[in-house]
């Protein structure tokens, strides 16, 4: 059974007419597979964006904390200033990819550096987002093939 509605329209046109078959083809985004992965990538662009705050604003606790860690001011500023640039390629549909592999190899650092400096227990937090970074990374290994074919060619067009 096709229910059919009619939707008023201002002028002389005729009124749109939507089936029921028409409504159930929309999809909540986080029905489809790509849908609830531009919903991670953007959940952790937030998160990302929310861990480079201290470090960008120089919160005194951070610093004192990069400071153990052998990092001073300058590379607290650099990766907080990473995690924004990551945070934001993560919601282009054309860098998504490339950007999360980028933050598999920051996190892939901040992983061993917490573990070597403040122990194993600490380096939950960097290792849980290094997960995810190498899950959106792996999804999107497509998206960064292309990219990195459309480099390739401009390079060779280039020479």
């Amino acid at each position: 059974m096709t229910t059919t509605t009619t939707q008023p329209t201002a002028g002389p046109a005729a009124p749109a007419t939507v089936t029921a078959a028409a409504w159930s083809d929309r999809r909540a985004p986080w029905r489809s597979a790509n849908g609830r992965r531009w919903i991670l990538q953007a959940v952790l662009a937030v998160l990302y964006v929310m861990a480079a705050a201290p470090k960008l604003t120089g919160d005194p606790g951070t610093l004192a904390q990069f400071a153990h860690l052998g990092i001073g001011a300058a590379g607290m500023h650099l990766i907080g200033t990473l995690e924004v640039a990551g945070a934001i390629g993560l919601l282009i549909p054309r860098l998504c990819g490339l950007a999360a592999l980028a933050f598999v190899a920051l996190m892939s650092g901040a992983t061993m550096l917490t573990v070597v400096h403040l122990g194993l227990a600490a380096a939950g937090v960097p290792a849980a987002f290094l997960a995810v970074a190498a899950f959106v990374a792996w999804t999107r290994r497509d998206r960064t093939a292309r990219l990195a074919a459309a480099a390739a060619s401009v390079i060779r067009r280039a020479r």
